[in-house]
């Protein structure tokens, strides 16, 4: 078998039940099946991903590789799936996503543009049949990467749809290990490639999009332990700006007000299914408070207020996606 041009990297966690659906809009690529692979790593699955994926790619028509880590997180299982990888270039897409019919056929013809000398950033949008109202893990704006790629800062960088040459990713040393948030670690692999001339671009047309929910509690879960790594990196970069994106710069007063009102805040917003329609300032205000506090706690060695989760909680809300290519 001729290697790769490009190795899509996967990394899923107990997702037996959508990730079929992911691979199936892999299967349905504008860019010729013979020149790009999927490498799945499972990330200590207990649902039976391994064997669901296994059984699935049998009879796929793109080659599909399974490999399986039995613990060291997702940052780790990034590099894993790296190192395991054949292709050309790298593409690491987040399980939880579908990908457009085009979406490696943009971040190829975006790689071949800059000589192999770039990352490339995708977008991740909401599915067409996306439930009005669902939680997602991009409700907050400052999640979401803005499309144009126009004045973008080094801290709004993502890696949910991320393309780089592979040479590259492994000269860099990969993602580090000791930052735990993906796009976090993605960042600072991304800042060390730019300062050794490696463009940092985005391509609107490599489209993947959003197509599941997740629950309250878990988006809070996720957001207090973005903000401790959120301190990790402010510890190399000393970015105010940063920490004003993110919401983590706040006064006394906001902290005050906060502290009285995000009880009732909860009451109200855990009546409604992660429903966010009618309530979206109060879900804003508590998925931020909970990042301020993982910012604060890691700030003062605190140990975690939340016990860790192995990985993303995510529900499919998109009708028809399961059968749909975009």
């Amino acid at each position: 078998m001729n290697r790769p041009d490009v190795s899509v990297i996967l990394v899923a966690h107990n997702r037996a039940e959508s990730i079929p659906v992911v691979l199936s809009h892999l299967e349905r690529q504008t860019f010729p099946a013979a020149r790009y692979e999927v490498v799945l790593v499972d990330n200590a699955s207990s649902d039976g991903t391994l064997d669901t994926v296994s059984r699935y790619a049998c009879g796929a028509p793109v080659c599909i590789r399974v490999v399986r880590q039995e613990s060291g997180g997702e940052v780790a299982a990034r590099n894993f799936g790296a190192r395991e990888a054949a292709g050309r270039w790298l593409l690491f897409l987040d399980d939880d996503v579908i990908p457009g019919p085009a979406l490696i056929e943009a971040h190829v013809s975006a790689q071949e543009l800059h000589a192999s000398r770039a990352c490339v950033f995708g977008v991740v949008a909401p599915h067409p049949r996306l439930r009005h109202g669902a939680l997602t893990r991009w409700f907050l704006p400052e999640n979401r990467i803005d499309p144009a790629g126009e004045n973008t800062q080094f801290y709004e960088w993502s890696a949910e749809n991320l393309s780089l040459p592979r040479n590259l990713f492994l000269e860099g040393g990969g993602l580090p290990e000791d930052q735990p948030s993906p796009r976090f670690a993605a960042i600072d692999l991304l800042r060390r490639l730019r300062s050794a001339d490696v463009e940092i671009v985005s391509e609107p047309r490599a489209q993947s999009f959003m197509w599941c929910s997740v629950r309250l509690e878990d988006e809070r879960r996720r957001c207090y332990f973005q903000g401790r790594a959120l301190h990790r990196l402010y510890l190399q970069v000393r970015s105010p700006q940063m920490l004003r994106h993110y919401h983590v710069a706040r006064s006394s007063v906001r902290n005050f007000r906060d502290r009285l009102f995000i009880p009732f805040y909860l009451r109200t917003c855990q009546d409604l299914e992660e429903d966010t329609r009618s309530y979206a300032s109060m879900y804003r205000r508590i998925l931020r408070y909970e990042r301020h506090l993982g910012f604060r706690d890691a700030h003062e060695s605190r140990p975690a207020a939340w016990e860790p989760a192995p990985g993303r909680n995510a529900v499919p809300a998109a009708k028809g996606a399961r059968h749909s290519v975009l």
